[in-house]
């Protein structure tokens, strides 16, 4: 019986409950009887396949902001947990460091609803978020046909910017800020010329406010339109049909790690296919 805990560094990203209720039967198919729990996490779904094999799963959510949070205060111990599956964006070496000095071992897998990360080419969750996003920011443009003026739209992206890249071109956005690079004096020429039709404009608020941007460009500028983005409660989106088979192709990667007993492995995409590597703090 394998004891395995479920973890997520990014929250509760769209496809994690899919993820974690497939996970159960394909293990559990490939003979893998196991106990996932974790006594202080958030109970998702409870299954009992054979008297002898209560499979519950248990997510422990550790938030982005806690990143050099001191993990002891976790109080995980090695009769608790033998495996932990991570779901997040970036390697933590500090989470790691701290499942390798109890002995525990641990296999990452990419789920971030930003596509955040440096290792791998694509996050489950992603694409699901950048399809509400878009639909959001159809209906904001659709509202603004009958006005000439600017609309700003701040969203909260990671600093890679690539989810605000690939909404602007999804969602015909005029001018996007999605890095630091971004912000040039390009914005200023925009914001002087009247507008004969309505203009978007994407922030990344990790870079930069609407209040910010117009300070430093165009502080004269009154007549416009601000809508803040970053509220979009990721938790309530439904996976897309993307982001489904993604979290399918993890899982079934899991099973194989798992069974040939490969582990403190960190899975990645990779031009579309599955790569594994082993962690390098």
């Amino acid at each position: 019986m394998k004891k395995v805990g479920i973890f997520s560094l990014n929250g509760n990203v769209p496809g994690l409950k899919f993820a974690i209720k497939n996970l159960q039967n394909i293990l559990f198919e490939s003979n893998i009887k196991w106990i996932g729990f974790y006594p202080r996490g958030i109970k998702l779904c409870s299954k009992t396949f054979e008297s002898t094999i209560d499979v519950s799963i248990f997510l422990k959510s550790i938030e982005p902001i806690d990143l050099y949070q001191n993990y002891n205060t976790l109080e995980i111990k090695h009769s608790e947990i033998e495996i932990a599956i991570i779901f997040g964006s970036q390697p933590q070496s500090e989470l790691i460091s701290y499942f390798d000095s109890m002995g525990i071992f641990y296999i990452q897998v990419p789920f971030s609803r930003l596509n955040d990360s440096f290792t791998s080419d694509y996050c489950v969750g992603s694409d699901s978020y950048q399809n509400e996003a878009i639909r959001l920011i159809d209906k904001i443009s659709d509202t603004g046909l009958s006005h000439h003026k600017i609309t700003f739209i701040e969203f909260q992206d990671a600093f890679l910017g690539r989810t605000s890249s690939i909404i602007s071109d999804a969602a015909n956005i005029d001018l996007t800020i999605a890095q630091e690079k971004d912000i040039t004096n390009d914005i200023f020429l925009i914001l002087s010329h009247p507008f004969l039709m309505q203009i978007i404009i994407l922030i990344n608020k990790k870079y930069i406010t609407t209040k910010e941007l117009l300070n430093r460009f165009q502080s004269n500028l009154t007549d416009y339109r601000s809508v803040d983005m970053s509220f979009l409660y990721y938790e309530s989106i439904e996976p897309s049909v993307v982001d489904r088979v993604k979290a399918l192709q993890v899982c079934h990667e899991i099973a194989r790690l798992m069974k040939e007993e490969i582990y403190n492995q960190i899975i990645n995409f990779k031009n579309g296919d599955l790569t594994i590597r082993t962690f390098k703090n």
